[in-house]
């Protein structure tokens, strides 16, 4: 089964424009009407929906991830992915690739696990990111 995906309001709208080109199911905060709440109530609605959250916000999505592990909540995936610093932004598209990547290994887990794109053209799950 593919995954579906819920991209946070950090993330572009576009992200999910091209994810749903590579024919994945996936929906914006935007597009879901689920602008300006926290970001522990847009795991909640993507949890409930089965989506699995893509977000720029590593850090907060973290303590999220490992709150959630300790209480033995479930949810369906958390991808973060860096941005490096200016003056090259990757474009939605170049996201969208770096996430199709990550779905291309086999054997994949995404339920209840965080990945993590650090920037160096490679995906680390955590806790195993370093950082």
């Amino acid at each position: 089964m593919r995954p579906s995906f819920y991209t946070d309001e950090d993330v572009g709208v576009r992200v999910a424009e091209f994810l749903r080109a590579r024919g994945y199911d996936a929906i914006s905060a935007r597009n879901a009407n689920r602008l300006e709440e926290s970001d522990a109530d847009q795991l909640r609605y993507a949890a409930r929906q089965g989506w699995t959250v893509i977000t720029h916000n590593a850090k907060h999505f973290r303590r999220l991830h490992e709150e959630w592990g300790a209480t033995g909540q479930a949810h369906a995936g958390i991808l973060t992915l860096d941005r490096p610093p200016k003056p090259r932004l990757p474009t939605p598209e170049e996201f969208a690739a770096r996430i199709a990547d990550l779905l291309a290994t086999p054997d994949l887990v995404l339920a209840n696990a965080l990945w993590r794109w650090r920037g160096n053209n490679q995906w680390r799950q955590y806790p195993n990111d370093r950082g």
